[in-house]
């Protein structure tokens, strides 16, 4: 109980730290995201170290490395995304990726790609996410990506929930043996009937602070239905990817900087996988209001 009052009030507290500070300034947005990506990945390569010999003169070096060529490519992208088209994902990122081979190349490890293998998913894993992030914060608004986190959190506060009261039945224990099936069903259906009202409940926030400039997301109310779907479908793998991270490498919690909550990738894990699968949501709601404008005009 007093694990779930910690949790729940760290929880809180952040949650309007964030909200206000998302609204009132983009810089708030890119010093949240970068103290993310940082974070994460000083966290991935404290599990990484630990269960792993170290192999090569640059191994004890490359959280160094990474974190720095990670962070100027999310500045870069947060930069280039005021005016260009994902530049920063299909010109920039792939060409970082390689820079990791070139690197192990000086290294003189005895398995050099097990070290290059690391070290990229560190990048897809924690800045690729981040990169698509920026895309959506400039072209749906700041609004949009605020209700993406408050919903993905929704949900996960939801199977928490359930799983504690009612959670019986074990969803992939060998993975991670907590997460049961009754709080999924719990935390699916309640983020679905706050999906089909959310576009009422965007349009109260955005009248509630009108200084603040919010745009609502142009999307109806079953495309954020659709959207609620997918964020379920990322999230939920998203928590037992991480789970499966940290199960190989031996470890229970990610880190501690979040009170009851363990670390940025134990906080953070729904998010992470959930941002590729919502740009692909959002891509098909385009779509799909692409091919109604159509047919509305051939009629």
């Amino acid at each position: 109980m007093n694990n779930f009052i910690v949790r729940l009030t760290t929880g809180l507290i952040g949650a309007a730290i964030i909200i206000a500070g998302f609204f009132w300034s983009k810089l708030f947005y890119l010093g949240f995201t970068s103290v993310v990506l940082v974070g994460g990945l000083w966290e991935y390569y404290g599990m990484f170290e630990q269960s792993r010999k170290a192999d090569g003169k640059l191994f004890l070096k490359y959280k160094y490395i990474v974190t720095i060529l990670a962070l100027l490519m999310h500045l870069w992208s947060f930069l280039l995304n005021h005016r260009y088209n994902y530049t920063d994902f299909a010109v920039f990122f792939p060409a970082l990726i390689f820079v990791i081979f070139i690197l192990e190349l000086y290294s003189k490890a005895e398995k050099p790609f097990e070290n290059i293998v690391w070290n990229v998913l560190a990048l897809i894993y924690l800045l690729m996410p981040i990169l698509l992030l920026n895309k959506l914060y400039f072209d749906q608004g700041k609004l949009f990506v605020m209700a993406f986190i408050f919903m993905t959190w929704f949900y996960d506060s939801f199977c928490y929930i359930f799983g504690s009261l009612v959670g019986r039945t074990k969803l992939l224990e060998r993975v991670s043996p907590k997460k049961t099936w009754e709080g999924l069903i719990g935390g699916v259906v309640f983020t679905l009937i706050l999906g089909y009202y959310f576009e009422t409940f965007l349009g109260l926030v955005s009248a509630t602070f009108p200084s603040f400039n919010l745009v609502v997301p142009r999307f109806s109310q079953m495309q954020w239905v659709f959207l609620s779907a997918v964020i379920i479908l990322g999230s939920t793998y998203g928590d037992l990817v991480e789970s499966l991270l940290k199960r190989s490498v031996g470890v229970k919690d990610s880190g501690s900087a979040i009170p009851g909550h363990g670390g940025f990738l134990d906080r953070l894990d729904a998010l992470l996988i959930g941002i590729p699968f919502v740009v692909l949501g959002v891509w098909l709601a385009d779509q799909a209001n692409s091919i109604s404008l159509i047919i509305n005009y051939l009629k």
